[in-house]
């Protein structure tokens, strides 16, 4: 039986052998690399994602929400991006491992370079341009099935009873009351009379906020303390 180096010899001496030409070389070698840097950028930007959704998490409320640590964490964590985080890091492993020297490295090492890689310019895009922000609500916006999974996450404000309502503003503030329509499409007439308000906080349409209140009847709350829904720079709505 014939080994694969008297195969090869053969196949040249009958002139069935056909050289690859350099340049395919190169264009595969690029495009592997090319293939690392937009699996690694795609990455960065589902970190971006990730790292806003903790960060506008509702960490200085959770005693007041009633939950642990723990269940908070599961509640908050977006899976949904970890999931994509975790394919794009795959991804751009195996076209790692397509370039020229890429087999020499193992798999821990090149792993753990790809995703500091991800956190790195993942924290810049966001703290910069907030792009987390802007994937984040553009997946709310235009993926309906997306914000179907994360209504459990935002239905912890959806308690009045319990005095937490959550929602856009859609009418302005005017003597100290103003229209919300909730995250189920209610509208309640909110009164702040002598509630709590960051200086960050401006109650113009289509801004969107958190209440911790008390619940009066089936459309007036009083407002003892108002958030904005996403923080200083996340605060419209569509």
């Amino acid at each position: 039986m014939k080994n694969l180096k008297d195969i090869i010899l053969e196949k040249i001496k009958h002139g069935d052998a056909k050289q690859t030409p350099k340049w395919q070389f190169r264009m595969q070698e690029f495009l592997s690399w090319f293939g690392v840097g937009v699996m690694i950028a795609l990455a960065a930007l589902a970190f971006a994602t990730v790292f806003f959704n903790f960060a506008n998490a509702d960490w200085m409320m959770r005693r007041q929400l009633g939950w642990s640590i723990g269940g908070f964490i599961f509640m908050n964590m977006p899976y949904i991006w970890l999931i994509i985080l975790i394919g794009l890091i795959s991804v751009s492993y195996y076209a790692f491992r397509q370039t020229k020297n890429g087999y020499q490295y193992a798999l821990p090492f090149i792993a753990v370079i790809m995703i500091l890689l991800s956190v790195v310019f993942g924290f810049a895009s966001h703290h910069y341009l907030m792009s987390g922000r802007w994937i984040e609500l553009g997946a709310q916006e235009h993926m309906p099935m997306y914000e179907m999974m994360t209504r459990p996450k935002q239905a912890v404000w959806q308690q009045p009873e319990n005095g937490f309502l959550a929602g856009r503003v859609i009418s302005p503030f005017l003597d100290n009351k103003f229209e919300l329509s909730d995250i189920n499409r209610k509208t309640w007439l909110v009164s702040c009379d002598e509630c709590f308000m960051p200086l960050e906080v401006e109650l113009e349409k289509n801004v969107g906020v958190k209440i911790i209140g008390k619940k009066i009847d089936e459309v007036n709350f009083v407002a003892s303390e108002i958030r904005l829904m996403f923080g200083p720079r996340d605060i419209r709505m569509k």
